[in-house]
């Protein structure tokens, strides 16, 4: 378990993930010694994703959990233990049925972050003294199940639940660092994209570009764009090239929708499609937006499509219309250039289409040109900003110094780059990435320099998050490894004490023989080996003679006391085979295995003289034996039991301080 936690702890990506996942599974199964173990998540669409570690026999378990994650039997809040599924009223008939010859079970939640958080009722969790993590979404369901019923109990429910825990943990670490790789990957992304505005001067290429950028933000399996030109051209883009998927949703009433403006998320085409054709179409999730010219104008539509049902959101809206936006005025912008010839206000118009603040400063540190960025960020007016000094015209929005680096570029002639802070118009704080270029004259002298701003803010807030919440599991695992080995020291301290109970259970504590139950035991377990392997067993009840009458004279302790030594004397006369046990009262019995009726008599015989001829402390002790011997006496327990008891009331009626063996043989006495 601690490797383990280690481990789920260790490791972000999703394969990772997926095969501690069935290290995970492999564990449950074997710290609750079931039969099959399995693990079940359900995604936004309501599909189940299950996991079975090589081990086919597991998806009988798949009915059952997807009528519990599909509402039928309610969100399990706790780990639930089902000591017999065909008896107990929780357990659904048909998932029953379904389940096979399976009959015990435990499901255990596993919530993102750990342990679910229950507002006045501490953490809904079958382990104790396991901390409580942030978070508290389900995220699946870790089960196991045992063909025999009553298989499991608290201990295997806590060591599950604890193991939920970890996977818990271990699946929001992978949650959070899958946010953080995608929104690099957007970011990526939306730096090639804008690379693309300012370098490519095919309309084509750019929407080819932006659509493909598109399909990577959103991970779309396909997408579509139509764009109808102010000149009248007309574009039809499909990626990857030659799918067709989307072919089929245009020409409904879906695309009229679109091209009005409607932007449109469906989750799934399959349940909200009322015709034929989107019942038999192959993508479920849908995402599509208009495409608005710079003048509002409604131009055209873009589609995205995936095969997983509930797969886009509004952020993928939010992302999709900002490449695809600015892709259009780009290509808007560009067709006005080529009708006017003009280079340079193309230039200008991929220059204030960026997004981020850019700045154009000469040797003396004016401004001569910035974009909409800049102008935007700082709440003021061209005229507030061009022709001005730099930190003038920044004056309120960043601490003069720690920005320009312009400066720096004009004195080496190489890129400069600095982190700095800002403060915008509306008195929001941003943390900028500053990175300032040379522009050379024909001579190779640096004339101009050009500082491109790229916010940061939240990718820095999102890293930091991570190395807290790393910082926070990192504890978290070694205060679970920690409790883990108290959690063992402990069980070893129980265990010992449960291995005294038990000898304390078939132990007589006034001799310290086995007590008539062991004594049971032992002979039933004996008369099985003796059945099994044909060989003789004897059995000797021993009954102190005047017992009563030594108690009545020198009182019960002295008595006990009598009795203990008896018990010595037995033991320290038989054989490590042999099983001595107080009978009841001042009786004793006597099992001899392999042992015949001769034997057994001289065995007898030999207890009878010890005991006579020990000093006990008030007078002479003596008893009577009686014998009888499987499987010349008796053929069962029960009639081995009552032989020798008969031997030992004639013994008794014969003087007492004799061996009476069950038989035809003579009475044995003491020798005068």
């Amino acid at each position: 378990m601690p490797k383990l936690s280690v481990g789920l702890a260790r490791r972000f990506r999703a394969a990772d993930i997926h095969a501690l996942l069935d290290e995970a599974i492999v564990a449950a199964r074997l710290v609750s010694r079931a039969s099959v173990a399995a693990f079940f998540q359900m995604n936004e669409g309501g599909e189940i994703r299950h996991h079975f570690p090589g081990d086919d026999r597991s998806r009988r378990l798949l009915p059952y959990l997807e009528a519990a994650l599909s509402g039928v039997h309610g969100r399990f809040a706790v780990a639930e233990r089902f000591d017999d599924s065909r008896k107990d009223a929780r357990f659904n008939e048909i998932a029953a049925a379904a389940t096979g010859d399976l009959c015990a079970f435990i499901i255990v939640p596993v919530y993102y972050g750990g342990q679910r958080e229950v507002p006045g009722g501490g953490a809904a969790s079958g382990a104790k003294g396991l901390p409580t993590f942030r978070g508290g979404e389900l995220c699946g369901l870790l089960m196991v199940a045992h063909p025999l019923p009553n298989r499991f109990g608290e201990s295997e429910e806590d060591l599950l639940s604890a193991l939920a825990i970890q996977m818990g943990v271990a699946l929001e670490n992978a949650r959070i660092y899958d946010e953080v790789s995608r929104r690099n990957k957007v970011l990526t992304v939306l730096n090639r994209v804008a690379v693309t505005l300012v370098v490519e001067h095919d309309r084509e290429a750019v929407l080819r570009r932006v659509l493909e950028a598109c399909c990577q933000v959103t991970e779309a399996d396909s997408a579509l764009l139509e764009y109808r030109a102010v000149t009248g051209e007309s574009l039809r883009l499909m990626v990857p090239e030659g799918r067709d998927l989307l072919q089929e949703v245009l020409p409904l009433p879906l695309s009229e929708q679109v091209l009005s403006g409607r932007t449109l998320l469906v989750p799934d085409l399959r349940r909200e499609g009322t015709n034929d054709l989107l019942w038999r179409m192959a993508p479920r999730s849908l995402l599509a937006l208009p495409l608005c010219s710079g003048i509002g104008a409604f131009v055209g539509g873009v589609y995205l499509a995936h095969g997983s049902a509930g797969h886009f959101d509004d952020t993928h809206a939010e992302m999709v219309r900002a490449l695809v936006s600015q892709a259009i005025v780009a290509i808007e912008r560009m067709l006005a250039a080529e009708q006017s010839a003009g280079v340079r206000r193309e230039l200008e118009s991929i220059f204030h289409s960026i997004a981020d603040p850019v700045t154009v400063l000469q040797s003396d540190l004016t401004i001569v040109d910035c974009n909409d960025g800049l102008l935007l960020r700082l709440g003021k007016s061209r005229d507030q900003v061009i022709g001005q000094h730099y930190f003038k015209a920044l004056v309120g929005n960043v601490e003069e110094g720690m920005w320009n680096v312009a400066p720096l570029v004009f004195r080496t002639g190489k890129p400069q780059t600095a982190r700095v802070p800002m403060v915008t118009g509306e008195g929001a704080s941003l943390l900028m990435d500053v990175t300032a270029y040379p522009v050379r004259d024909a001579q190779g002298s640096v004339v101009k320099v050009v500082e491109y701003a790229k916010e940061v803010t939240a990718e820095v807030r999102l890293q930091l998050a991570l190395l807290d919440r790393n910082k926070e599991l990192n504890e978290a695992t070694e205060n679970l490894a920690l409790q883990k080995d108290e959690l063992d020291r402990l069980n070893r301290q129980l265990q010992e004490k449960c291995k005294e109970l038990e000898r304390i259970a078939v132990t007589d504590v006034m001799t310290g023989l086995p007590n008539h139950r062991a004594f049971q035991q032992g002979l039933m377990r004996e008369m099985r080996r003796a059945q099994r392997h044909g060989a003789n067993l004897s059995l000797l009840l021993i009954d102190v003679d005047h017992f009563k009458l030594y108690n009545d004279t020198y009182g019960h302790p002295a008595g006990d006391e009598v009795l203990a030594q008896v018990g010595r004397l037995l033991a320290g006369t038989l054989r490590d085979v042999d099983l001595p046990a107080r009978y009841g009262g001042e009786e004793f019995a006597v099992v001899l295995p392999y042992t015949d009726k001769m034997t057994a008599q001289v065995v007898a015989e030999k207890i009878r003289a010890a005991i006579e001829g020990h000093r006990f402390p008030k007078r002479a002790v003596t008893v009577s034996i009686g014998v009888a011997t499987f499987p010349d006496d008796a053929a069962d327990k029960a009639s081995l039991t009552s032989m020798a008891d008969q031997a030992l009331y004639a013994a008794k009626q014969a003087g007492r301080n004799t061996v009476h063996v069950w038989s035809t043989l003579p009475v044995i006495r003491r020798a005068a």
